[in-house]
């Protein structure tokens, strides 16, 4: 993706995150605000990997999908920068 995308869309989604649409949205979720990008949201990735594993593990996932899967999933669920779980 171009360096401009890139930074449009990080700009465009930081704005959403200071709308009180959105904010109202993270009170009522019960949900922590965060938003991360670069090296800060990489060091947070790599920081809640091994958590991710062993949720997936307690929860029996990576038995019934499979390491390889489960890892699939437990990567994908890294998507989401402007939320987690409180």
């Amino acid at each position: 993706m171009p360096k401009e995308a890139v930074e449009w869309y990080q700009g465009f989604l930081k704005k959403v995150t200071e709308t009180p649409e959105w904010k109202k949205y993270m009170e009522e979720g019960a949900l922590k605000p965060a938003f991360a990008i670069g090296p800060e949201y990489v060091r947070w990735v790599e920081d809640n990997e091994q958590l991710h594993k062993e949720l997936m593990t307690k929860g029996g996932l990576l038995k019934k999908l499979g390491r390889a899967r489960a890892m699939d999933a437990c990567r994908a669920s890294r998507r989401v920068t402007c939320a987690r779980r409180t």
